[in-house]
């Protein structure tokens, strides 16, 4: 098994292994003396599989965060759908316009640092738990409070697994345990078209793609294109929402100087405007108008 450690900010923690200078050789290092320089020692599970992950409860997001607001497009998704339903010439896609957007806005850098190898095979429990032990070793180095792991889809859940089962005082217990970044999209593809199975979706995708795609497209194993659909769609239903209602003349005046507007930083300083707020209102209102005409709609 292999793995890398994100720095963030890239100066946070001093570098330990790219920085230092190597030695020259002046003889030959034994293969046995070799084969033990940066080898990681092997833990071993000794508890059963699938302990952990019995202990876990699944609520509802709701409950959990105690929140009911409407969820909404955000101030730049909101924009970039305004400039496609009022037919804005020079308006790029969704990726570009983003970019365009947050182009000033600040990011820090990170460091990839590449840390030594688990001599085993890395779906094993016994691996991951080196991994992981190592991790909190790396952690403790940095005098960072919180170990945050990421794995793949099919050993994140053993991850959890072996540290739901881990005894609560120890630091085994206390580290975050996440599904690597694309996986998680992928699920989350896969949870929208699990929903909306038998809706109707498949039937839109296929006039996009070919027939024996839109599956792997509601599945979210064609991330690509089931990204495109999908932001198709949200268009589409988009323009039926604002089709529906009725801007004054001050507010297409003012959504159409920030879309026709070269600078498309400003849009964050728009969304602070008073006339914003009013016209996401009517949205959320026209939002909550379509839901009432039935479940279909609701859905």
């Amino acid at each position: 098994m292999g793995g890398i450690q994100c720095v963030t900010p890239y100066n946070s923690i001093e570098n330990d292994t790219n920085d230092t200078s190597l030695p020259r050789v002046s003889k030959k290092i034994p293969a046995s003396i070799k084969s033990t320089l940066g080898l990681i020692p092997l833990a071993s599970y000794s508890k059963g599989k699938t302990v952990g992950l019995s202990k876990i409860n699944v609520s509802v997001i709701e409950r959990a965060t105690q929140s009911t607001k409407q969820i909404v497009p955000t101030p730049c998704d909101f924009m970039w759908l305004y400039c496609k339903w009022s037919c804005t010439v020079n308006i790029s896609g969704w990726n570009g316009f983003m970019i365009e957007a947050t182009a000033e806005k600040p990011f820090e850098r990170s460091r990839i640092i590449c840390l030594p190898f688990i001599i085993a095979p890395p779906t094993d429990y016994d691996t991951i738990l080196t991994s992981l032990l190592f991790s909190i070793e790396k952690c403790k180095a940095s005098n960072q409070k919180t170990c945050i792991v990421t794995f793949d889809k099919p050993l994140y859940w053993k991850a959890r697994d072996i540290t739901a089962a881990a005894d609560p005082n120890t630091d085994l217990s206390k580290v975050v345990v996440r599904l690597g970044g694309f996986h998680l999209l992928m699920s989350f593809i896969g949870a929208i078209g699990y929903i909306m199975s038998g809706s109707g979706l498949e039937d839109i995708f296929k006039l996009i793609y070919a027939e024996n795609c839109v599956q792997h497209i509601m599945s979210g194993h064609a991330y690509g294109r089931a990204v495109r659909a999908h932001l198709l769609v949200h268009l589409s239903i988009t323009k039926i929402v604002m089709d529906s209602i009725e801007f004054t003349q001050e507010e297409r005046d003012f959504l159409d100087d920030n879309s026709t507007d070269i600078d498309r930083t400003r849009i964050f300083e728009a969304i602070h405007n008073p006339l914003f707020q009013q016209i996401t209102t009517k949205f959320e209102e026209a939002l909550n108008m379509l839901e009432r005409k039935g479940p279909s709609a609701k859905l």
